[in-house]
């Protein structure tokens, strides 16, 4: 696959198919494209964001605010530098609706939606 960026659009052309889809808008600016070794992630930086974008889901989500030099996948993780700081961005939640469901019903704490626009983290009980 190759990614192509314009402005604050992003595609994916599959050069085995032939055909192109338009992951749609994201950051206000792209200078970093690296996709993960299995082809199903992509990470771009730009002048303010990192946003990290599911290729089978064909959605993108920001994981950082700022400005980042680069951004690169090891295993599951996202590695994102920036001018101060390295971070290591663990991303393995499954994609699939049900099993991320049971995975986040086994973490010691949930997030705590009683208490209005404010919502908490809180242990489980």
């Amino acid at each position: 696959s190759l990614a192509i960026a314009s402005e604050s659009s992003l595609a994916i052309v599959d050069l085995e198919r032939d055909a192109a889809r338009s992951l749609g808008s994201g950051p206000e600016s792209i200078d970093t494209i690296a996709f993960d070794a299995s082809g199903d992630r992509l990470v771009t930086t730009g002048e303010h964001d990192v946003w990290l974008w599911d290729l089978v889901a064909n959605e993108g989500r920001r994981v950082m605010i700022g400005p980042a030099a680069t951004a690169g996948f090891y295993g599951t993780r996202l590695i994102v530098v920036s001018n101060n700081a390295i971070l290591q961005i663990d991303d393995e939640l499954p994609r699939d609706p049900r099993a991320l469901s049971y995975a986040l019903r086994a973490l010691p704490y949930e997030i705590d939606e009683s208490a209005g626009a404010a919502a908490r983290v809180r242990m489980r009980r």
